[in-house]
């Protein structure tokens, strides 16, 4: 297997895993979950069996609940302060505004709601297009300037232990 299989693979575990922790924190049947840019995939409803389970994606073609770009205002359509839960996994790496998606997820949450997301750092650059960024744990930690609490997690690269592969966060509003 490639390098860059490798490290594709530990980035879709560790999404995973993530999923699978944002479900087992906030699967109940009052809980109003958004998931972001889910695409074709069937994205984190089978870990929130109990919720409420809404998508946002930019593309017409996904069969999104919400036909959205998160990096807009999208206040007509969307509720502030609606989701308890927001999961982001591999999309901010892709939008053209990184700030202005993190300040709409942030509109979106209700308080006390937890965006649970990740991007890569080590990894090739990839679709769909475009591909624009590669977050550091300290660009991460900008982006989320203002929440009330934030944590941030690395997936090691064996290769290169101070470059990660990656990095998961949960983050409170």
């Amino acid at each position: 297997m490639s390098d860059d299989m490798i490290q594709l693979t530990k980035i879709r575990e560790n999404v995973f895993k993530l999923w699978q922790r944002a479900g087992d924190e906030n699967n109940s049947p009052a809980a109003i979950i958004l998931d972001v840019a889910p695409q074709a995939h069937v994205g984190v409803r089978p870990f929130f069996d109990k919720a409420t389970v809404l998508t946002l994606d930019i593309d017409p073609k996904a069969a999104a609940t919400f036909t959205a770009d998160i990096t807009k205002d999208n206040s007509e359509a969307i509720a502030s302060d609606y989701f308890d839960v927001v999961v982001c996994t591999e999309v901010l790496e892709h939008v053209l505004d990184p700030f202005a998606a993190v300040r709409e997820i942030h509109r979106l949450l209700k308080p006390g709601g937890k965006l649970y997301g990740s991007t890569p750092l080590d990894l090739f650059i990839h679709g769909p297009d475009p591909d624009c960024w590669r977050f550091t744990r300290a660009g991460l930690e900008t982006l989320f300037t203002g929440w009330s609490s934030v944590a941030i997690e690395a997936l090691d690269n064996d290769d290169r232990p101070n470059f990660p592969v990656g990095y998961s966060f949960v983050v409170t509003k």
